[in-house]
């Protein structure tokens, strides 16, 4: 990130008055004591556009760039960006990389509401940190050089293992971490967020996080790969505003402990206006900007109630999705589930995935197939694994697999748009049991090997796939009932040659709906 010359220079010398010569050092060896000036205001929030007390003031009703505008509720928070002002009326203990100040915590620690705390860069904290209720906490950048950084560093909470955060905050006294600038312009107004390995404790509770998180590095929270090692992450009562990243990141296995709930606003109006036209919201996709990304082990600890979006909450239709995180084509060989979550949003796979395991999805839910990743149930070939998937949907409440198009704002029958279907082994064909479930959108080609009905059909697949058996026996396919398949970019199902599948899902008594199939383009293929 490019900084311009004024407000490097505005690191040295901050309007902090107790701190007129702020000269930043990589000292770690105490913190600084001083009496509170700050940018600001007394503390409380605003905005770019009036002055407002989240969930206690009046709302913003201008109305942000992506959803619909405020209501006027103040019951809500605007729907413009939000800030959280330092407070200027308490001491101040200084962080980072600031002289005489630590970038290292190298005991544990207890911050408390008397003060305000000030975060100069990055700070590792390899011990444990308590934050009591009431405590304001401000980021700001370091220097240049600091952190090895030529560029002057954000703000950050860098969590290290062995180390653990854990905020006391309550309804009637949060915990706030904020930005601490005296900047306007729109790359001055963040910091890049908290950052963990995935190993340390977060029980964080009653925390507000204004302006964390920064589109060229870091989310407002962001915690690592565990490989099964760390805890679930406690997140109650946590609040997000005006992520300039448009996301947070859960990629520890164990996801969200029980009683969790965690709420996004509004994103950083200038990055929804950046991209508020059809033309650029793909680059919201492209490069990874849903509101959560999640892996796929911890998928099942996420649903309407632990993760939730506010209302008018400025955020991008093209960003509402929770991805499910995974290596490229590993094996996923725990069970999961995928729970319905909010209206509006979706789940999306990200990439090739090898289930080995059961992936169970509740009623009502949706389920975007990527573009470029097949979901393989049962391996894509030798069945390593048997695998199923169980998708009882109801009448009332269907499951959807559809593509990226409503989120990435392709039209449907762009190719671009075009998501391969799903794919089923032989092997996990036993305990494979789809019910009122709806194919809408897939059926282009993938990775899987489909001999095509027809030569000229190249290019198809099925939204829906059943793979060669192996050993040339006949074997009835899956339960497929009350399935509805429409906008197929191929046919509805496709059986490889050599599949020997029995099963007429075409018989009316299944209940099953082929919607666009004739000619060349019939909804059954046996290749």
């Amino acid at each position: 990130m490019i900084l311009r010359s004024h407000r490097i220079a505005a690191l040295f010398t901050t309007a902090l008055a107790p701190l007129p010569a702020c000269i930043f050092a990589g000292a770690d060896d105490g913190d600084t004591d001083a009496a509170a000036s700050s940018e600001g205001g007394s503390d409380g929030h605003d905005t770019t556009d009036a002055t407002t007390s989240a969930g206690t003031g009046t709302a913003d009703t201008s109305g942000g760039s992506g959803d619909s505008g405020g209501t006027g509720d103040t019951d809500e928070p605007p729907a413009g960006d939000v800030r959280h002002a330092c407070p200027i009326d308490k001491p101040q203990k200084v962080y980072g990389w600031a002289l005489d100040a630590k970038a290292v915590l190298d005991s544990d620690e207890t911050w408390t509401p008397d003060n305000v705390y000030l975060v100069f860069g990055p700070l590792s904290v390899p011990t444990n940190l308590t934050i009591e209720a009431g405590t304001v906490v401000c980021f700001d950048y370091g220097p240049p050089g600091a952190d090895g950084s030529g560029e002057p560093p954000a703000g950050e909470l860098r969590m290290l293992d062995g180390g653990s955060l854990t905020a006391n905050g309550t309804a009637d006294a949060p915990v706030v971490f904020t930005a601490k600038s005296e900047g306007t312009e729109a790359d001055q107004l963040y910091w890049a967020g908290i950052s963990t390995t995935g190993l340390e404790l977060l029980s964080l509770h009653h925390l507000e996080i204004y302006n964390g998180g920064l589109s060229a590095g870091g989310k407002p929270l962001r915690v690592g790969h565990d490989n099964g090692q760390g805890p679930a992450v406690e997140l109650d009562e946590v609040t997000i505003y005006s992520s300039q990243h448009l996301g947070i990141e859960l990629l520890n296995d164990k996801g969200l402990a029980p009683g969790s709930h965690l709420t996004m606003y509004n994103f950083a109006q200038e990055y929804v206006a950046k991209y508020d036209n059809e033309g650029d919201f793909a680059d919201y996709f492209d490069h990874g900007y849903p509101v959560l990304r999640v892996n796929v082990y911890g998928a099942s600890t996420i649903d309407a109630n632990s993760f939730t979006v506010g209302p008018d909450a400025g955020i991008p239709a093209a960003t509402r999705y929770v991805q499910i995180d995974h290596a490229e084509g590993a094996i996923i060989d725990r069970d999961y589930t995928l729970h319905r979550l909010q209206e509006g949003l979706a789940w999306r796979t990200a990439s090739n995935e090898l289930l080995s395991a059961t992936c169970t999805i509740d009623p009502g839910t949706t389920v975007a197939i990527a573009n470029e990743g097949t979901w393989y149930i049962g391996d894509k070939g030798g069945c390593s694994g048997p695998g199923s998937l169980v998708a009882l949907g109801t009448a009332d409440a269907p499951i959807r697999f559809v593509n990226d198009a409503a989120w990435s704002h392709l039209e449907p029958t762009d190719p671009a748009a075009a998501s391969p279907g799903i794919t089923v082994n032989s092997c996990a064909f036993a305990d494979t049991v789809l019910d009122h479930v709806v194919f809408d959108g897939l059926g282009a080609r993938s990775a899987a090997t489909l001999n095509a009905c027809n030569p000229d059909t190249d290019g198809w697949h099925g939204e829906l796939n059943f793979l060669y058996s192996g050993d040339g026996q006949d074997r009835e396919g899956p339960p497929v009932t009350n399935a509805t398949f429409t906008n197929s970019f191929g046919n509805a199902i496709r059986m490889a040659t050599g599949a020997h599948i029995t099963s007429d899902y075409e018989d009316p008594a299944l209940g099953n709906v082929f919607d666009g199939f004739e000619g060349d383009k019939p909804a059954i293929c046996r290749g």
